[in-house]
């Protein structure tokens, strides 16, 4: 792990490119001229060690929308005339610190080590950036934005009914086969819902149907359905928005593998059509997806209602022991979101992270509903594993 200042990046490795994934925390930014610094700072870094910026993620609220896209195009601008072509999910995970503009940024980007067998595409839907493809001569990995239901007619205010989900998939599924790929090459989602309780249920079943199309089976049998998290959040369009990432491979690496908890049942065998988390198993390091984790037993159950710290420290055990299934511990954790419907539970959290002694592992707090309403608390991420290979030295801006 590298640090400076704000910026926490975790490195997977490889012969052909290696992945940077990085955490900038925005949530004791203040101004614009404090965001500048931060991008500033952020940018330098992807600079000054070549690294291609392939999406960002970023929270904050939707008040400071504009005034962060501006920023964030003025600071691009001093390094690059490619901005625009930088896919971009802004969504208000609200900042668990009710002073904060911005929770924080997710970016992830690959350093390119052999130039003539790397090419990175873009791709466009109505003029606009929305993904990008990474192609090697053995595999092939996706990455979707800000895909969203809306029709290109949909007047403002209007109501988001079943037929938006469909349209959600379709959406994807066409995106895909515009870049190369199927659905069930996805291997990750992230669903961000304005009205989520409301409409979660119509969510699953509009997924199994589109699901339901292709085969998702593994060689043994059992289902590949991509990890996935599905939590409150809206993105300026007031649409439900969902970013992904799909890969396909031809060679023997990357391994695509889904991840299975012991302590907790597939999550499809109560309509929910989505992995607890997936493996991308390359030759030196691996990248563990990691879903929304709740407190949710063996049987599918809801635990320790009306006990949010139960419901914390249930949900961190089944979250950790998880990771060390796969090799890792919350050292190894690269980007994560902690959600909490009651922001007052945040402190909870971090003395529950503090007295059990865990590695500090970079998170951006949120506030909003958890996919059931009796649920208070949930954590999803990413995670690189290398396999005894030390970091490289990095170029960090002062």
């Amino acid at each position: 792990m590298q640090n400076a200042e704000h910026l926490n990046v975790k490195i997977g490795k490889g012969q052909l490119f290696s992945e940077f994934f990085i955490t900038c925390d925005l949530s004791k930014t203040s101004d614009n001229s404090e965001l500048t610094e931060e991008y500033n700072r952020l940018l330098g870094f992807l600079h000054n060690n070549r690294i291609v910026p392939i999406y960002e993620k970023v929270f904050g609220r939707l008040d400071y929308y504009h005034e962060f896209i501006k920023t964030r195009s003025s600071v691009y601008k001093d390094f690059t005339n490619d901005f625009s072509d930088v896919p971009l999910t802004y969504i208000q995970g609200t900042p668990a610190d009710p002073h904060s503009r911005y929770g924080g940024v997710h970016l992830y980007g690959i350093q390119i080590h052999q130039k003539s067998m790397v090419t990175v595409d873009n791709l466009f839907f109505s003029h606009k950036c929305i993904g990008k493809v990474i192609k090697t001569k053995d595999v092939q990995q996706s990455f979707l934005l800000s895909i969203t239901g809306k029709p290109e007619d949909a007047s403002p205010g209007e109501t988001n009914g079943e037929s938006e989900w469909n349209r959600l998939f379709r959406n994807v599924g066409e995106m895909l086969n515009q870049a190369g790929f199927q659905i069930n090459d996805l291997v990750r989602t992230w669903i961000y819902i304005p009205r989520l309780l409301a409409v979660y249920q119509s969510l699953n079943t509009a997924r199994t149907n589109e699901f339901q199309k292709y085969n998702f089976a593994e060689k043994d049998k059992k289902i590949a359905y991509p990890a996935s998290t599905g939590i409150q959040g809206r993105s300026i369009s007031d649409w439900a928005t969902l970013d992904a990432v799909a890969v396909k491979t031809v060679g023997t690496f990357p391994v695509l593998k889904p991840m299975h908890n012991p302590l907790q049942s597939e999550a499809y065998t109560y309509g929910s059509d989505f992995s607890r988390g997936f493996v991308i198993d390359w030759p030196d390091y691996r990248i563990l997806h990691l879903s929304g984790t709740a407190s949710i037993d063996k049987e599918g159950n809801s635990l320790y209602i009306d006990d949010p710290k139960k419901q914390i420290e249930y949900t961190m055990d089944l979250f950790l022991k998880f990771l060390g299934n796969y090799g890792a511990d919350s050292n190894n954790i690269a980007h994560a979101c902690v959600f909490f419907k009651n922001v007052s539970d945040k402190k909870l959290f971090e003395e529950i992270v503090r007295d059990r002694g865990w590695f500090q592992f970079p998170c951006l707090y949120l506030q909003g509903d958890i996919c059931r309403g009796d649920l208070v608390f949930e954590i999803d991420g990413i995670a690189v594993v290398e396999k005894n290979r030390p970091e490289s030295s990095l170029c960090f801006p002062a």
